[in-house]
């Protein structure tokens, strides 16, 4: 990464000779000079001076070999760390998968996760897609809904995505659809989860106004809704894979609505990334188990 003729420099201030350099560097002697001359013109500034067949370095010339010599080690270091991200995949997924679904044996992005070529980060629908569009991840694992046309998408694996209350919410257990759950406190997922945008979708063809729910509350943590429900302060909806164990043990009950349905996750890259062997790879291995 260090302009070439700097390190051709460096050379010189060691050795103390053109013809030492030339070896050392593997270039012919007058490239050598040219490169030094280069490099004072470019600078505007006498870094070598040649008197009596002897060759000494200016005071700017030292200055710059100090300089340099700072410099290099930062620079292999700087090198070195871009060539280990050169060939890291750096992998995004939701809430759901990063919490409760990752590390189920049977999942299989956890058995390419002990490679140390991966790069795995947790968030929103929303910011995976950012951050997909702006090159900081690789590939994307989401729900929710966004224009499948601007990336190449394929289903993953498919959650259902249920109603949920307090054993004690005795209103909303008898519920079976939408409107049924009216004057209920809702805690949903945050703006830009893919649950927001799939149940502001619901309610919109339902043709149900928000004001309908006493309360509407954004919660961008799982656990934090499952325990306001849990203890009836209002309703939910959430990935049944992140409910299973409050579901068993009875601490939270599924509303029966008939509008119930599974939700694909998407694995998504972006369309020229199909071309680029290190994606294409992981995105394959990916796809070699599907869980549902």
């Amino acid at each position: 990464m260090l302009d070439y003729r700097f390190s051709t420099f460096l050379s010189l201030t060691k050795t103390l000779s053109y013809t030492q350099t030339s070896k050392e560097c593997n270039i012919s002697q007058p490239a050598v000079t040219q490169q030094i001359k280069s490099l004072q013109n470019e600078l505007n500034v006498e870094l070598v001076h040649y008197h009596k067949r002897k060759l000494s370095l200016t005071h700017a010339g030292t200055y710059l070999a100090n300089e340099l010599e700072n410099l290099v080690p930062k620079m292999n270091d700087i090198n070195k760390h871009l060539q280990k991200m050169s060939k890291i995949i750096n992998v995004g997924c939701g809430k759901t998968i990063g919490e409760f679904i990752l590390f189920r044996k049977d999942f299989s992005l956890q058995r390419i996760l002990s490679d140390d070529t991966i790069d795995l980060s947790v968030d929103t629908t929303h910011s995976l897609l950012k951050n997909l569009n702006n090159h900081v991840l690789d590939i994307a694992i989401v729900a929710g809904i966004f224009n499948h046309e601007d990336y190449i998408v394929t289903p993953y694996l498919k959650e259902k995505l249920i109603a949920i209350c307090s054993p004690e919410n005795i209103h909303a257990k008898k519920a079976t659809s939408l409107t049924d759950l009216a004057k209920q406190n809702l805690f949903l997922r945050e703006q830009g989860s893919g649950v927001y945008d799939i149940m502001m979708k619901k309610f919109n063809d339902a043709k149900i106004p928000l004001d309908n729910f006493r309360n509407i509350n954004e919660i961008a943590n799982i656990n934090v809704i499952k325990n306001l429900v849990a203890d009836n302060r209002g309703i939910s909806f959430l990935f049944e894979t992140s409910i299973e164990d409050e579901l068993r043990n009875g601490s939270l009950c599924e509303i029966p609505l008939n509008e119930t349905e599974d939700i694909y996750f998407y694995l998504v890259i972006r369309k020229e990334s199909q071309y680029e062997p290190k994606i294409t790879k992981i995105f394959d291995t990916l796809l070699q188990k599907n869980i549902n």
